[in-house]
């Protein structure tokens, strides 16, 4: 048994299927990521940002990124909190309540400010 190092990631074993993806021009396989995003100009923009070191794949809504979580295997899934049909919440209660997605890591992003605790008075 012998371990490749991954630029981004460390080092793997061969026997880990982790990468589902295209392989980059360093020769290692770029990890799939699927952005789950519903503002058009933000999941561009983080597309095409992130599309360097990952192979992006996208949604705008909660339910559609369940159907690219299915068909497209990624290795992280980022998801804004709140969206249309399906929020990033229901979204990730439904990827853990499946045996076979349960694995997926997720990642929250959103543009709203969440306050914890009490309310601070300016």
């Amino acid at each position: 048994m012998y371990s490749t190092p991954h630029p981004t990631f460390g080092t793997r074993s061969r026997s880990q299927t982790l990468f589902h993806s295209e392989t980059g021009s360093s020769g290692f396989s770029k990890p799939r990521l699927l952005i789950v995003e519903d503002d058009p100009a933000l999941l561009r923009m983080m597309e095409v940002w992130l599309s360097r070191h990952f192979d992006v794949v996208t949604a705008s809504n909660g339910r559609q990124a369940l159907h690219e979580t299915v068909r497209s295997s990624p290795d992280l899934v980022i998801a804004d909190i709140d969206m249309p049909f399906m929020d990033g919440i229901e979204l990730q209660q439904a990827l853990s309540a499946d045996p076979q997605l349960r694995h997926v890591p997720f990642l929250f992003v959103t543009g709203n400010i969440i306050r914890l605790g009490t309310e601070r008075r300016y």
